[in-house]
């Protein structure tokens, strides 16, 4: 083989190899750059999955907060509609004496306490209604106090008996606020029924 021969066998073998060398650093390249690829969807993937998941968490909160906040501001408003249905309550016994219906409440009321006390000899009576207490119960001394509908009778040993409208709404109160309170929140599924 001759000097020439020889050279271009050698430049032949050094391009091939040459190409070949190439050829392995493509391939590493774009086997790096496919490993980069992939990584990066992972970590692409692994930040959405988190963003995601505390987007979900952040709804939940959100949804929990207005959850309890459409519960105390309906507690709030069940609660402003229970004072309003016993001061409304209130206002009606408090305009009571003096009327047909208030006299014929404070003659019952008495009966009751005078059943309850039947020693009982003063009576205390809104001043609307004394002339009423007298006429049907003149054994007794009749206070004029302004106590509203019903009476507070007592006897000489100190005992005594409130059986006024007030205090017996007062003393009912705790049994009917449940009741009331289970209306009221009945009352909205109800007419949208």
């Amino acid at each position: 083989m001759t000097l020439q021969a020889l050279l271009a066998t050698m430049e032949t073998e050094g391009q091939r190899e040459l190409q070949y060398a190439l050829a392995e650093d493509q391939r590493a390249a774009e086997e790096i750059l496919t490993r980069a690829r992939e990584q990066a969807e992972r970590d692409r993937q692994a930040r959405l999955d988190q963003a995601t998941q505390a987007a979900r968490l952040q709804a939940r909160r959100i949804l929990s907060r207005a959850a309890t906040t459409a519960r105390v501001a309906r507690r709030d408003t069940l609660e402003q509609q229970l004072r309003a249905v016993r001061t409304d309550v209130e206002a009606e016994l408090a305009a009571r004496p003096g009327t047909p219906a208030g006299t014929r409440a404070t003659l019952a009321l008495i009966e009751e306490a005078l059943a309850l006390l039947p020693t009982a000899t003063t009576c205390h009576v809104d001043p609307a209604e004394v002339d009423a207490v007298r006429q049907q119960h003149p054994q007794l001394a009749v206070a004029p106090t302004p106590l509203g509908v019903g009476v507070v009778v007592a006897d000489d040993a100190g005992r005594a008996v409130d059986n006024t409208a007030p205090s017996r709404l007062e003393a009912a109160w705790p049994l009917l606020r449940p009741v009331l309170l289970r209306a009221m929140q009945d009352a909205p599924a109800k007419a949208g029924a």
